[in-house]
Parts: C-alpha cells; structure tokens; sequence
C-alpha cells in the first residue's frame, strides 16, 4: 500500500479491528460511518498489539500517549473519537455514503499522472 502510487481511500462502516485498522490507517484518506469502531484488536487476547503495522501508523497521526492508550487497552475508537483524532476526515451517513467520498478519480483529472500521486511520500 504505501508504495501504491496512486491515492488510497478507505471507506469504514462498521468495525475495523486488528489488521483492518491497521489497513484503514495505512490509507491516505480515511471516510468514516457513525457505526464505525477501530481498535488494536490482538492485545485484548493476551499477544502485541501491534497488528500489521497499527503501532507504527496511530502513533504518527495521533501522538505516542494517545497512541499508546489505545493500543495498550484494546478500548474501541468510534467514528466521533475517530473524526475529533484526524484518524478519519468526515462521518457520513451509511448510504448514499460512496458518492460523500471525494477525493475520487474524477476528483483528481490532471494531465499529469504525478500530480496526482499519492502525499504519503518523503
């Protein structure tokens, strides 16, 4: 994901544990339903919660306490916490949620394909 050099947006709705935040956290935009939950999932079963990369990308947007808090308790992160974190950049409504998730490919029509290329690179 991260050498993809195109924009990755993920679109959450419902919960997003363990490997599935850590995918949600590796997107480059992240769209959030009020149903959603995210949390380091492994921890809560006694092994690290450092699920696929989640201890490496929380601590990087939300700082290290923050970051720790949640990844030592397993505690579930809803969409609001989520949205007040800059872990996601909006809650929408369930439906018609896909056309509420720009930046889309229309969203990015320029000529030039590096133009569009992905922020997440140094």
């Amino acid at each position: 994901m991260r050498r993809c050099p195109q924009p990755i947006i993920a679109c959450v709705d419902g919960a997003a544990s363990g490997g599935g935040f850590a995918l949600a956290l590796a997107s480059d935009v992240r769209i959030a339903t009020p149903r959603t939950r995210m949390n380091a999932a492994f921890i809560r079963i006694g092994l690290s919660a450092c699920d696929i990369g989640v201890s490496y990308f929380l601590p990087r947007m939300v700082g290290s306490s923050v970051a720790a808090e949640y990844m030592l308790t397993g505690r579930f992160i809803d969409a609001e916490r989520a949205y007040q974190l800059g872990l996601v950049s909006r809650v929408v409504a369930p439906k018609p949620w896909r056309r509420k998730a720009p930046p889309s490919p229309r969203t990015c029509s320029t000529p030039r394909r590096s133009a569009c290329a992905s922020p997440r690179r140094p």
